[in-house]
């Protein structure tokens, strides 16, 4: 049932109830005839009435609140839209939230601070200055907030409703049995006004049930929203959201084997990146996004037997025959991957498990989505172009790592000479190849726990951890000898490299340690035909 449908509810309600007030009055002066049985009445119906109006004044005020704290909520909206005259709105509903939340009782003291809070959020939101909602008023957790307090006025108004229906309808029996005995009149009443009033307000209470039963619903729904979307949002990694995602799972289905598929960075092949922690893994053999039917139909799909005919076909390769919900995970319309959950074969999957599936699978490829492009963003910024290698960024954090690293370490500067005629010569193509294929070389050759990035156009750095610059020298020969090597079978004639190494504790910072290593790299370049890197050493 949708807010509105709710409070249309609601007041139908209050106008039953007010109805049936009015109608107390009538009989009374339908049984005046009978002196006893009307002074009896009367004073029955006065006490129940003042009692039905004490509590319906507060009820109603429980509804108005609700109400207002749900147009606040839709007007900080606009405002977070920058719809005009959304402040204007949210200031006059601002000064008639304030004045409710001095008019609750000691036994709202709760609901009067949270009240307060708000009213402090929205204060924040009104004052903001160029129509930008800033982030202190938390706009997204606040409307989030204003909802659920309305939620609960409102559910506070529908029990206090049910109550007074409640004992209006343990009198209204009374009041059956003593018009059994009045007059014709009075008969009629009760056939024609009393008996349809009591099914409207069996029908009322039925509806004001199952409100009860969805807003419970809702409330839990968005209670794990909550809790989700704030544990994927504490958490850097993916690995990390994928613990997150487990532990979703075992709220979201507790019931059900369930895991979460996610495809790799090719989107071609699918892996189970999280399971439910106490039952397991749902099992699921759908290889690729693709071949998933969920995914294709970018729906969540619910199947309540692995063997019927509008089944998945991957639910028949089970080890024996299930239910099943699967939810897509989509990431700016491109396919993630899927939650699957499998239950008891021929038993509908319960529509709270299929609806709560549905939130954990979008709050997961939001978050993932979102660490996947930030991962890529930063691959690619600290990423040369050219040769794939790190960029001079990503080296420079290197060196300072090595620096401070206490088993100390080497750098040698590998420079290409004749790149400059080769361009001239041949064209830019020529020397971006040369300048791959020393950067592939270089690569190719280096030690695994070596760092290799492009310096400059025509430099390249090699990180060596734990060497010394008699290693490093050795090793800057070695990869001088692999990249003229590589030259030589591109056909890049004329194109030289040269190299200089240092010995990190000859340096106290990554200046000072470029510096000397540029040092030996002039040296080299000074004594063009020696074909060992020179070490950089201290002038005596």
């Amino acid at each position: 049932m949708s807010r509105r449908g709710r409070f249309g509810v609601l007041s139908r309600a209050l106008a039953n109830v007010d109805r049936y007030r009015r109608l107390n009055f009538a009989v009374v002066g339908c049984l005046v005839v009978n002196v006893t049985l009307v002074l009896a009445l009367v004073g029955a119906v006065r006490v129940l009435d003042q009692m039905s109006q004490e509590k319906l004044g507060e009820s109603y005020d429980h509804h108005e609140t609700g109400r207002e704290l749900l147009q606040a909520a839709a007007a900080f909206e606009r405002l977070v839209e920058g719809v005009p005259d959304a402040a204007g709105s949210l200031a006059a509903l601002r000064d008639t939230l304030a004045a409710r939340a001095d008019a609750l009782t000691d036994s709202h003291e709760a609901e009067r601070i949270e009240l307060d809070h708000l009213l402090g959020k929205i204060d924040v939101a009104i004052d903001s200055e160029g129509g930008v909602v800033p982030a202190s008023a938390s706009p997204g957790t606040t409307i989030r907030r204003l909802e659920l307090l309305a939620d609960r006025f409102v559910q506070e108004a529908e029990i206090e409703i049910l109550e007074v229906e409640s004992g209006l309808s343990s009198w209204f029996t009374w009041i059956q049995l003593v018009a059994v005995f009045s007059a014709l009149l009075f008969s009629w009443i009760v056939v024609t006004q009393l008996l349809p009033l009591s099914r409207s307000i069996e029908r009322s209470i039925h509806k004001l049930q199952t409100w009860r039963d969805t807003a419970n619903r809702e409330r839990a729904r968005r209670t794990l929203t909550v809790q989700v979307t704030d544990g994927l949002d504490i958490v850097d990694s993916e690995v990390a959201a994928h613990d997150v995602l487990a532990r979703a799972l075992e709220v979201a289905a507790p019931d059900h084997r369930a895991e979460l598929l996610l495809a790799d960075s090719s989107r071609a092949h699918l892996h189970v990146a999280a399971e439910h922690p106490e039952n397991g893994a749902a099992g699921c053999p759908v290889v690729s996004p693709s071949s998933c039917p969920a995914v294709r139909r970018g729906a969540t799909q619910v199947f309540e037997d692995s063997d019927a005919i509008r089944a998945c076909p991957h639910l028949a390769k089970h080890a024996e025959p299930c239910s099943a919900v699967c939810a897509p995970l989509t990431f700016m319309g491109e396919p993630m991957g899927v939650l699957h959950a499998v239950g008891e074969v021929g038993v509908t999957p319960p529509r709270e498990l299929v609806e709560d599936l549905t939130v954990v699978a979008a709050e997961a490829a939001t978050r993932i989505g979102t660490l996947r492009a930030f991962a890529k963003a930063e691959l690619q910024a600290s990423t040369d172009v050219l040769t794939g290698l790190p960029n001079r960024r990503a080296s420079e954090e290197r060196l300072r790592e090595i620096i401070g690293d206490p088993d100390g370490g080497a750098v040698a500067l590998i420079e290409i000479e004749g790149l400059s005629e080769l361009t001239v010569a041949h064209g830019k193509g020529a020397a971006d190849r040369a300048v791959k294929a020393v950067g592939d070389a270089l690569q190719l050759g280096a030690r695994p726990d070596d760092l290799i990035g492009r310096w400059s156009g025509a430099e390249f750095v090699v990180v060596l951890a734990g060497s010394t610059a008699s290693d490093a020298a050795d090793i800057a020969h070695r990869l001088r000898e692999d990249t003229e090597t590589a030259l030589a079978k591109a056909d890049l004639l004329g194109v030289n490299v040269i190299s200089g190494v240092a010995d990190t504790r000859l340096a106290e910072s990554v200046r000072e340690l470029l510096s000397a290593a540029g040092d030996s790299l002039a040296f080299a370049r000074r004594a063009r035909h020696r074909r060992r890197a020179v070490a950089a050493r201290s002038v005596t």
